[in-house]
């Protein structure tokens, strides 16, 4: 072993010998350490005389790095620095800014909030993974239900029609466990009609939409194709969890944790000041564990606007009332306001302001003649109201033509890649190496008691 421990800072080198050091190029690198003074130079021209390259380790993600010492491996050899106080010295005296924007893994904060972003990602990990395949999923939702839906059934006119009450019997036949709940007449006299039916007995029970021949009380099959069923199965599972008002009421406060994974994301990513173009880039040519590192970094970095609007509009969409009220404030709501915020009739009672009720306002008298028809201008309302309305289109990518929606489609399937991504970072680092320690441990324990046998054996 070599030393340069002759002044301040000195440094030692192992892992080579005396004859190979001249073969190396000095390079002095002090990573977002600015010396205060020049005793720490002048001592680091004396050692780079020997020709030895000496580096301080910044990387703190390096599994190599050690906390209390500044520890570099290249090519087998290790450089430590006995003084790393000196340097922890620099680190000590920078103000919480500049250790910020500069050095952000030796901030606490930092470390506090990768902890947040670790456990709240395994926390709702599978959740996202639901949510992101099934809102992919649902994106054409419209242009697949006009293009999956058969049309209407017709069938022959075999004689008069069946009057409700013949229906319901027809249907109490055909399924007797179930009541008729509502019939929907259909406008042509040879096409089927629907028929809504529920399962007796049951608190909440299912609709179920069937086919009936109006001439006959025939079943003629579910009124949906099974190809929409799953696609109305999906937006259920993606809206409220196929759990309801409750599932809708769950999928909100799930979002609001993915607000916060967003976030702690970006600012756990942030690299520091010299470093972010190299945190932007992902080096295929390196080992997997490093690749995966690099994939789950640059891809977070990209979709973290994407997550943290997808978040915040989900929010709304289940609890859309502190929106309202906030956006309300700066620009009055005409078709997103609440409805006590609106102007109550002057025969209606005052009605309280944490109550939201819905008011019938006639709109015609019934002797008048009917309207005429015209086309209508889609309702704009207010500035608010347009600043809402893009909640929705956000969310659901509908705010331009197919090539949005397909954009929507493919960055919502990034989630479930950095869940993956992430999974295995945590396997590597956590349980990957629990299980390395305790395999050694069984080792040692094992070893242990082959060799207390062995000498049972022998004293025997």
């Amino acid at each position: 072993m070599l030393d340069c421990s002759g002044t301040p800072g000195g440094w030692s080198v192992s892992g080579f010998d005396r004859d190979h050091f001249a073969e190396h190029q000095v390079n002095t690198v002090f990573e977002g350490i600015k010396p205060p003074f020049e005793g720490i130079e002048a001592h680091i021209r004396s050692c780079t005389q020997m020709g030895i390259q000496r580096h301080i380790c910044a990387d703190a993600d390096n599994h190599r790095c050690r906390r209390d010492n500044f520890v570099y491996r290249q090519n087998d050899v290790t450089f430590t620095s006995p003084s790393y106080r000196i340097a922890r010295y620099y680190l000590e005296h920078m103000t919480f800014r500049e250790r910020a924007l500069r050095r952000p893994q030796s901030l606490w904060l930092r470390k506090a909030l990768f902890q947040i972003h670790l456990w709240t990602g395994i926390a709702i990990g599978l959740y996202v993974v639901v949510s992101s395949v099934s809102g992919s999923a649902i994106v054409f939702r419209n242009e697949l239900y006009k293009s999956l839906w058969p049309g209407p059934k017709i069938v022959a006119i075999s004689g008069p029609r069946l009057s409700r009450d013949g229906l319901k019997r027809a249907v109490r036949q055909a399924w007797p466990h179930y009541s008729v709940t509502y019939i929907w007449e259909s406008k042509r006299k040879d096409e089927a009609t629907e028929v809504w039916i529920e399962h007796d007995g049951e608190a909440k029970p299912k609709t179920v939409g069937r086919l009936v021949d109006p001439f006959t009380g025939r079943d003629l099959g579910p009124s949906r194709p099974v190809s929409i069923g799953v696609l109305a199965w999906l937006s259920n599972l993606h809206t409220d969890l196929l759990a309801g008002n409750t599932g809708r009421k769950v999928n909100g406060v799930l979002a609001i944790l993915v607000i916060v994974l967003s976030i702690t994301g970006f600012l756990v990513w942030w690299p520091g000041t010299g470093r972010v173009r190299r945190s932007l880039t992902i080096d295929f040519r390196s080992n997997w564990k490093r690749l995966n590192w690099d994939l789950h970094s640059v891809i977070g970095f990209w979709m973290f606007a994407f997550v943290f609007i997808w978040g915040v509009t989900g929010v709304f969409l289940v609890f859309p009332k502190p929106f309202q009220i906030v956006v309300n404030h700066f620009s009055p709501l005409q078709l997103y306001g609440l409805q006590s915020s609106l102007e109550a009739p002057a025969q209606a009672p005052a009605a309280n302001n944490n109550d939201i009720t819905a008011q019938i306002v006639p709109v015609a008298d019934q002797n008048s003649a009917p309207p005429v028809r015209r086309r209508r201008r889609p309702p704009r309302g207010s500035n608010g109201d347009v600043f809402l309305r893009w909640f929705y289109y956000l969310h659901f990518g509908n705010f331009g033509d197919w090539e949005s929606k397909a954009a929507w489609v493919l960055l919502g399937l990034a989630p479930p890649f950095l869940f993956v991504t992430g999974a295995l970072m945590w396997w590597n680092r956590v349980l990957s190496r629990e299980a390395r320690t305790s395999r050694r441990q069984r080792s040692l324990v094992a070893g242990e008691e082959r060799a207390a046998s062995k000498l049972a054996r022998v004293a025997s």
